[in-house]
């Protein structure tokens, strides 16, 4: 453990790392949608959009490119 970092940091590393792995996979998944649908789009930006979409409180966003 770091001298710099706090409990309260050290407490929400791990929820970071689930919820970055997360966005990972669901953003694979719209990718995949999306090439099937002939409209490829980047890691970054489906991880983006994701991102956007659980910050909006969208759920669905992912699933409406399907």
């Amino acid at each position: 453990r770091y001298i710099s970092v706090t409990g309260v940091q050290t407490c929400a590393l791990p929820i970071y790392s689930e919820m970055r792995d997360a966005i990972a996979k669901t953003a694979r998944d719209l990718r995949e949608s999306q090439a099937r649908q002939g409209n490829p789009i980047s890691q970054e930006a489906a991880e983006k959009r994701i991102r956007n979409a659980a910050i909006r409180g969208d759920h669905q966003d992912s699933e409406r490119k399907r």
